[in-house]
């Protein structure tokens, strides 16, 4: 007959506060990468706009239709 010796690991509530708080630090740095800024670049545009860093030129012939 063999015995078997199980272990059982018990996390402290501090270190799973500590666990966590390094995983939504890595779930926050996907969304500051450049690859999420490249498909999602709309609101780098959008920021440069509203603070006057972007210039912005349309010329247009025809017909503008403006409804209220």
């Amino acid at each position: 007959m063999k015995n078997k010796i199980e272990y059982e690991v018990k996390i402290e509530k501090s270190l799973k506060i500590i666990l966590a708080a390094i995983a939504l630090g890595l779930i926050m740095n996907v969304f500051a990468s450049p690859i999420y800024m490249e498909i999602f670049g709309m609101k780098e545009a959008l920021a440069e706009r509203l603070s006057g860093g972007l210039s912005l030129s349309i010329d247009h012939s025809g017909y503008i239709s403006i409804i209220n």
